[in-house]
C-alpha cells in the first residue's frame, strides 16, 4: 500500500468539507471561518509537503528519500495528526455551521425517493 494511501483518504475528505464551507461563504461572508479553512488548507499542505521526498538519486541530500531512515514513522505520525486535527475542524465548523439554506426537492425528485424507499421496502418483505 502507499504511503500516501491514508492521506488521500484524509485530503478527499477535507476538500469535500471545504467546498461545503466555501459554498456556504458565498451567501454568508464570515471572515472567522474563512480564517479557519484558511490554516487547516496550509495546515494540510504542510504536512503532504513535509511527506515528499524524491526517491532517485541525484537531488539535493535533504529530498534524498535514503538519507531521512525514519522518514515513514516521521509521516505518519504527521497523518495521524492530521487526522485528528480534520476531525477537530469537521466537529467545530462543518457540524456547527448553520446553513441557511432549506433544501426543496422538486416533484421528480420525491417520486425518485419514494421509489427507491418502496422498493428497499419490497425487497426487505416490509
Amino acid at each position: 500500500m502507499s504511503d500516501f494511501y491514508k492521506f488521500k483518504k484524509l485530503f478527499t475528505s477535507f476538500v469535500t468539507d471545504a467546498i461545503i464551507i466555501m459554498d456556504y461563504l458565498k451567501e454568508n461572508w464570515d471572515y472567522c471561518l474563512l480564517r479557519e479553512i484558511n490554516d487547516v488548507t496550509e495546515y494540510v499542505w504542510n504536512v503532504f509537503v513535509d511527506g515528499v521526498r524524491i526517491q532517485d538519486n541525484g537531488h539535493e541530500p535533504q529530498f534524498t528519500f535514503s538519507q531521512l531512515q525514519d522518514w515513514r514513522q516521521t509521516f505518519n505520525r504527521n497523518i495521524d495528526d492530521l487526522e485528528l486535527t480534520l476531525d477537530d475542524f469537521k466537529l467545530k465548523v462543518i457540524d456547527n455551521v448553520q446553513f441557511k439554506e432549506s433544501y426543496e426537492y422538486d416533484e421528480n425528485s420525491k417520486e425518485i425517493l419514494s421509489a427507491i424507499i418502496n422498493s428497499y421496502y419490497l425487497t426487505k418483505g416490509y
